[in-house]
């Protein structure tokens, strides 16, 4: 795998009373910045092998807003990237990309364990990193990428709706 992106899932409506977390769907704002977001990944080079997500009816909502921007990459949802930790997110991925021999990853999922992945993996000194360590805001999308199975990974982007949208105006 030579390219990983973490995608956050795009915004939700709260929980209404009695409602698990696990069942949340996306507003219309949502469903806009997802897409939003995807345009601008498919422009900056995307071009994923596989979607994996969370089993979260957010996660499922975002990857049906986004698989048609990437050319309807297969998908995958992953009961254990549910609220998971960076290194559940991280074993998934390679588990997921090994068996499909994907060469790029998007992963759509949740906070805090996105935020923290990004963290770990941007550990450099620039803009782009120095920016995911203040926040990843939903639907936001870290971009990384190697040159080589064994070398580092390096943050190509980092993509915000309100940042994109900021720029058009």
């Amino acid at each position: 795998m030579l390219e990983f992106i973490l995608f956050r899932h795009a915004k939700t409506h709260p929980a209404k009373d009695g409602q698990f977390d696990h069942d949340r769907r996306l507003t219309e704002r949502g469903h806009e910045d997802a897409k939003l977001v995807a345009k601008k990944l498919y422009t900056l080079g995307a071009r994923p092998d596989l979607l994996l997500h969370s089993d979260a009816q957010r996660c499922f909502e975002t990857v049906e807003c986004v698989q048609s921007i990437f050319n309807n990459p297969p998908t995958s949802a992953a009961p254990e990237l549910y609220l998971a930790e960076p290194h559940v997110i991280m074993n998934q991925v390679k588990l997921h990309a090994t068996a499909s021999d994907c060469q790029s990853v998007i992963l759509i999922g949740h906070n805090p364990g996105l935020h923290l992945l990004a963290m770990d993996l941007a550990s450099g000194e620039s803009e782009n990193e120095a920016h995911v360590r203040m926040g990843f805001p939903t639907s936001a999308a870290a971009f990384f990428r190697k040159e080589t199975p064994a070398a580092e990974w390096s943050l190509n982007s980092f993509i915000t709706p309100k940042e994109l949208k900021s720029k058009a105006e």
